[in-house]
């Protein structure tokens, strides 16, 4: 979940020109619109550092919208452990499995290999836990979840800039759109 605080500037001598009403209804509704526009960020973001999709991304991204007695919105990633094979070219070598989480750089898994995981005929990463060949039972290897991707320090950074930048204009916006109604 991403959290920052916001201050924003003006929003005092718009105190003093609007009513208290037309206020709030335009700052909730440009922290709404605001945290969609994070939720697309977040996700036009990620696979440019990673090897995961926009559509997975924003479909494990939910909004809890303001409400009439918060002015705050969260941004929540919810998602399971994506699997490396399907998600992030897993290949075995002599040495073991490589996998391109980030595309920067790969991450190995010395001594692990690919096997066929019961009846499901579905590939998976292995890595023996004891001495014997068979049978071939070990530790499975899980990948990285999206809400462990989207909490790393150049992701939030890169969305929290934008959001900051987006606000104020979104705040002017939604004011001149409620004024224009009153008119």
């Amino acid at each position: 979940m991403l959290k920052m605080e916001v201050k924003l500037e003006g929003l005092e001598e718009a105190k003093k020109m609007f009513s208290s009403e037309l206020i709030r209804k335009a700052t909730r509704s440009a922290i709404d619109r605001s945290a969609t526009y994070g939720k697309k960020c977040i996700a036009e973001s990620m696979p440019e550092y990673y090897h995961i999709k926009y559509r997975d991304v924003k479909a494990a991204i939910q909004i809890k919208r303001t409400t009439q007695r918060l002015n705050e919105a969260d941004i929540i990633t919810k998602g399971k452990p994506l699997d490396f094979v399907d998600y992030f070219h897993a290949t075995q070598d002599r040495s073991g499995v490589s996998v391109n989480v980030a595309k920067d750089h790969v991450t190995r898994f010395p001594h692990a290999f690919m096997n066929i995981a019961g009846n499901s005929g579905k590939r998976v990463i292995m890595k023996r836990t004891g001495r014997n060949r068979y049978p071939t039972t070990g530790k499975k290897m899980i990948g990285a979840s999206i809400p462990r991707l989207t909490g790393s320090a150049k992701i939030f950074n890169k969305v929290k800039e934008k959001i900051l930048a987006h606000l104020p204009e979104e705040f002017k916006d939604q004011l001149e759109k409620r004024m224009r109604v009153k008119l």
